[in-house]
């Protein structure tokens, strides 16, 4: 009797911009790919993303405008109903606010069997007043419209559920958490040292002690809350903060915080760069006071590459870090307790040399990008089944 072959599963990947596809997906999807799953990728048109990515991968564009637009937001929802009904994907998975709500809306009403909501930070977070009350709309409307959630953290699945946005049932983390563990073969801390010479010498750090942040220029990223402890301890040390990262066009920081941050002597901002290990290098702490985070992979990322981060006390980072032993937890929005931290490491460099070695060992051992593209395997196969 000739075998019978399983029909594959056909997973959509939906995200709103093509950049959350190449820096978190493109990889793990091709891992899925290669392990029985066809993968079609969602996003707004980008037609230098079309011709880079994969002749593996199916890619369908939908126009999904980031900002708010009832009519363009309903205009995004018809256009994935009738890629959905066409398509008829098994699964679809999800993430980004837009591409999120789009998705679930359009994935429920075109009857798809599993639509996962991959929950990476909780916007409303961050808001306050009106706006907070309709983000947190949204976000239940999503929760609600998914079959599953999968937040990145164990802390924002406890918020979560604690601010009634899903179920524990209808949740869960997968693996250690974070949206795509650490590639330890790019974030290799054998190779710092070399990074860190040639790093240093291309931007022009000589002996100085680094604070490194990265991420984008914005208000919620506790970049006011960093400038401004930085300053206060700046003033008699021999350091310098490196600034990495796109600026916002609506970042709501203070005319006097961008100032110092194109004009104060011991700030060097960079703007974005790419081959982030080698900057990681240079640093010798990053710090990363965010108000709202899905889980902080930047601290991993650093940690890897055996620099020690000072973060904030709020579920996702408060799991990137071990407090006291690879980095320092602070309150967000405060000035005063980020700069004890930023101090305390400055002047104790027997404490920053053993928490470079345990941040090493933690995230190896707990976030190989590898394994944790095996549990993701395994992730979705059970939902599969459970569907």
């Amino acid at each position: 009797m000739p075998k019978i072959m399983k029909p594959k599963v056909h997973l959509c990947s939906v995200t709103t911009i093509s950049l959350t596809l190449r820096s978190f997906l493109i990889e793990q999807l091709l891992f899925l790919q290669q392990h029985g799953l066809d993968v079609t990728v969602v996003c707004s048109y980008d037609s230098a993303f079309e011709k880079d990515l994969s002749s593996t991968l199916e890619y369908r564009p939908v126009e999904m405008a980031r900002s708010i637009s009832f009519l363009a937001s309903l205009r995004s929802v018809f256009l994935m109903y009738s890629l959905f009904k066409r398509e008829r994907f098994d699964m679809i998975q999800y993430s980004t606010p837009k591409a999120a709500l789009v998705a679930s809306v359009a994935g429920c009403f075109a009857g798809v069997p599993v639509r996962l909501y991959c929950q990476w930070g909780i916007r409303y977070v961050g808001f306050a007043g009106w706006k907070r009350f309709f983000f947190k709309l949204f976000e239940k409307l999503t929760c609600l419209l998914s079959t599953h959630i999968s937040p990145d953290s164990f802390g924002n699945r406890e918020f979560s559920i604690a601010e009634g946005l899903y179920s524990k049932g209808k949740s869960s983390v997968v693996y250690h958490g974070s949206a795509n563990g650490v590639n330890l073969a790019r974030f290799d801390h054998n190779r710092r040292t070399n990074f860190r010479e040639e790093m240093r010498r291309e931007i022009g750090i000589k002996t100085e002690f680094v604070f490194g942040w990265v991420g984008r220029v914005t208000k919620d990223k506790g970049v006011h809350e960093l400038i401004s402890a930085f300053v206060e301890i700046a003033s008699d040390e021999d350091s310098i903060l490196l600034m990495i990262g796109d600026m916002e066009e609506n970042h709501g920081l203070p005319a006097s915080t961008i100032q110092l941050l194109f004009n104060h002597p011991r700030i060097k901002y960079l703007g974005r760069k790419g081959e982030i290990e080698k900057y990681y290098s240079a640093m010798d702490v990053l710090v990363v006071p965010s108000y709202r985070e899905g889980f902080g992979v930047v601290a991993l990322e650093a940690q890897a590459m055996g620099v020690p981060v000072i973060t904030t006390d709020i579920p996702g980072p408060r799991e990137a870090v071990i407090d006291g032993k690879t980095g320092i937890l602070v309150p967000p929005a405060t000035i005063q307790p980020l700069a004890n931290a930023m101090k305390k490491l400055y002047d104790d460099p027997l404490l920053l040399s053993k928490m470079s070695g345990n941040g090493i060992q933690y995230v190896r051992e707990k976030f190989d990008q590898v394994v944790f593209w095996e549990k993701v395997l395994e992730h979705r196969q059970w939902l599969l089944t459970k569907s």
